[in-house]
């Protein structure tokens, strides 16, 4: 939960997000479920069924009150014979008749010493219903589950999986690396999932209508498929855009100037970030937290400020940069080319500079007590046009003045 606290902001927010995807998924498979139990129940029921002839003992409408509502339901008994031995039974349907309509015309077409055909489980000839009837409700009902299931493939937090939330480390020369905020080949593989699954529970559910019950509405069926396999193919078109803008921007990281974090000075720092297509960056963000540590042991953790620098468009009307590859870029590309392979070229560089004014009354780290202490944390994101953010957090240190 600490973790998703980060994410979200507050571990209010955190738990409000997770209670809220946790009843929309489920809502949804809690309504495929069922359905899913209706629809093989339902099969299991009258695939093997024989038919027998069978004497109607009692026919009446029986009335009962559901949600404050009157309905009413037949309630009809029957007797049959199987092999020299008597059964009664008073199962009418396979599936509940809740209709009141077509109860009564349930109860009016088999009057009390009516002769009609019943039908019996061969296994197990205690077991029979007098009316072979298939209901494809069920159907409907799998298929409004999948597509609440689509809101949950939506709302449910997968990307709290994508998150990097390894510290980024310092290279020896001062900058670190910013890594991809959602790992690409994680991502392409949650999309792809999102649209087997889609896919498959449309098609399963078509193939069990056609194949075990009669006279199943084919264009509601093949209307259901359609719209489940546009959205099946969405999410593959999703996948199929990320793996072809996955190196558009390829890298990107900050540097730092430690002797600027101290009290009443104005922490300086620097993006980068490479592009290696014609395109731009959105937004580059840089916030700077302070949260402390109160009470015994310091075991009482609260966010005590932040600030937060936005530049939107930093390179408005130009997609591509003037500025000349970086360091870090130049030498990447070389050492590759040096292994003999052949990575296409960075088209430039974007530069940010971004700045924070620190009080006077800001903590120098090093100040901290063994209850009460205070940790500094810069968190950069960049987000390109065209590919998958960048994000990184990692610890400052507010140095003494």
């Amino acid at each position: 939960m600490r973790v998703l606290s980060r994410i979200f902001g507050s571990l209010a927010m955190a738990v409000m997000l997770v209670l809220a995807a946790a009843a929309i998924v489920g809502i949804s498979l809690a309504t495929m479920a069922y359905a899913a139990h209706l629809a093989t129940d339902q099969a299991r029921t009258i695939g093997p069924a024989r038919p027998v002839t069978a004497q109607i003992v009692s026919s009446k409408l029986r009335t009962y009150v559901e949600y404050g509502n009157s309905k009413h339901a037949p309630e009809i008994r029957f007797r049959y014979t199987v092999d020299g031995r008597p059964y009664e039974s008073g199962r009418v349907a396979p599936t509940p008749i809740t209709q009141t309509a077509d109860a009564e015309a349930v109860v009016a077409a088999n009057p009390p010493g009516a002769t009609r055909q019943a039908w019996y489980d061969p296994a197990d000839p205690g077991r029979s219903f007098l009316i072979r009837r298939f209901v494809h409700e069920a159907y409907a009902m799998w298929y409004a589950g999948l597509a609440y299931s689509l809101i949950a493939a939506q709302v449910v937090p997968a990307f709290v999986a994508f998150r990097t939330f390894a510290k980024p480390r310092p290279r020896p020369d001062g900058w670190v690396r910013l890594p991809v905020e959602r790992p690409l080949r994680t991502r392409i593989a949650v999309e792809l999932a999102r649209a087997a699954w889609f896919a498959g529970a449309a098609a399963l559910a078509a193939w069990h209508q056609f194949a075990h019950t009669e006279d199943p509405p084919r264009g509601q069926v093949y209307a259901a498929l359609a719209g489940f396999a546009l959205v099946a193919l969405w999410f593959v078109y999703r996948a199929a855009r990320v793996w072809r803008v996955r190196r558009w921007a390829t890298d990107a990281r900050v540097t730092i100037d430690p002797d600027s974090f101290r009290p009443g000075r104005t922490a300086r720092l620097r993006v980068e970030q490479d592009l290696r297509r014609p395109t731009t960056v959105r937004q580059i963000k840089v916030g700077l937290t302070c949260t402390g540590a109160f009470g015994v042991e310091g075991d009482l953790v609260q966010q005590v400020w932040e600030r937060w620098e936005t530049r939107d468009n930093p390179e408005p009307k130009r997609a591509i940069p003037e500025h000349p590859l970086g360091s870090i870029a130049r030498e990447a590309l070389a050492a590759a080319r040096a292994r003999g392979d052949h990575p296409p070229a960075p088209a430039g560089t974007l530069t940010v500079d971004a700045a924070f004014g620190l009080s006077d009354a800001v903590v120098p780290t090093t100040q901290g007590t063994v209850n009460e202490r205070y940790r500094y944390a810069l968190i950069v994101v960049t987000t390109p046009d065209a590919g998958p953010p960048y994000r990184a957090e990692f610890d400052v240190t507010v140095q003494e003045i």
